[in-house]
């Protein structure tokens, strides 16, 4: 894209998580568990623009595509504490880091969440999320990195069974 174009950006993504927990620490009020897991991300990103000409006279259009589907396994810590009142609180870190050959990344994940159970099966919840993955690639054909961060409050709700 040449300097001065008005280039138009879009980037989605989609996360699912799969885990399996473990409490190697149990109380009646709390527990603390290792967990082991994988995150399956799908990036989509394009870039548009309509570039003319610096004499005005012809006009063309410039996109460019990329997408990148990763699992990404982590291991990591929970804590759940029962509060009065039908309240829960909840800490969780999650982290990985890998380096293979050229490529080389890290995954954080770290959430705090208070929950209401007004019901055994139902819960409302408010708690904070920090995400962040940080990727790198220097090979022959390609050298790239990513990173890509995102963090602030959730509302939520959850069913049980």
């Amino acid at each position: 894209f040449p300097v001065n174009a008005k280039v138009k950006g879009e980037i989605a993504y989609d996360i699912y998580e799969l885990a399996y927990e473990y409490a190697f620490f149990k109380r009646e009020t709390y527990e603390i568990s290792a967990l082991i897991g994988a995150y399956y991300a799908q990036f989509d990103a394009s870039l548009a623009a309509t570039i003319t000409n610096p004499d005005g006279t012809t006009q063309r259009n410039a996109k460019g595509d990329a997408n990148l589907d990763a699992p990404l396994p982590v291991v990591g810590l929970r804590g759940q504490w029962v509060l009065p009142y039908n309240l829960s609180l909840d800490a969780s870190a999650q982290w990985f880091a890998v380096s293979i050959d050229q490529y080389s990344g890290n995954l954080q994940d770290y959430r705090g969440t208070l929950t209401w159970q007004p019901r055994k099966w139902l819960g409302i919840g408010l708690g904070y999320d920090w995400f962040s993955a940080h990727g790198d690639a220097d090979s022959s054909n390609f050298k790239g990195n990513l990173d890509w961060n995102y963090r602030g409050p959730m509302l939520y709700y959850s069913a049980s069974f």
